[in-house]
């Protein structure tokens, strides 16, 4: 399985998908969040990175290529798969769709397809630099430092600050978690 995801031009990204032996290309618009499907999609599926989502068996969402569209549905096989499949309608209202990629793969090669993909854009374009580029959401850091995080060190540390306040609220150290994405990406 590969997966690349890049930004190419404003509000435009290029994505492409490699599964099975086969590929396909997409070119998703600022219309919808790709990016942040991909994301939710593997929070929601992954058992790695929110335990409590351990109940979603299957996704969908589209992505608007203006006028086409690509139909995701992702399907939990077991905490470690994921089935894959993606219909490609070319006019945009349904009638016409092609399934062009399908199959299975597991969901930590999927992560890691996707966070090579973000370590390139942050890189290329850092998080403002994102924001402007795609004319949407901002990068989605957040999530993004958690799955590095876990599939580089197979663990997401969790902090609680309790202080006698309540409720109990979390807390991370910025520099820490800022110092552990440089460490990792090499930025320019």
């Amino acid at each position: 399985m590969k997966l690349s995801y890049e930004l190419n031009g404003t509000g435009w990204a290029d994505v492409k998908i490699e599964l099975n032996d086969k590929s396909f290309d997409m070119r998703p618009s600022y219309l919808g969040e790709p990016l942040y499907d991909l994301v939710e999609a593997v929070f929601a599926l992954s058992s790695y990175f929110n335990p409590s989502h351990r109940n979603v068996k299957t996704l969908k969402f589209s992505w608007d290529e203006e006028p086409s569209l690509c139909l995701w549905k992702l399907k939990k096989i077991n905490d470690d798969t994921v089935y894959i499949e993606i219909k490609y309608d070319v006019d945009g209202i349904g009638d016409d769709t092609e399934t062009v990629i399908q199959g299975e793969c597991s969901i930590r090669e999927f992560s890691e397809q996707l966070i090579r993909s973000m370590d390139a854009m942050i890189k290329e374009h850092g998080i403002l630099g994102y924001l402007e580029t795609w004319a949407g959401r901002d990068f989605p850091f957040t999530s993004y430092l958690i799955m590095k995080e876990y599939l580089l060190e197979e663990t997401v540390e969790r902090r609680e600050l309790s202080k006698g306040k309540k409720p109990k609220m979390a807390y991370s150290s910025l520099k820490e978690e800022f110092d552990f994405v440089f460490r990792h990406l090499k930025a320019r």
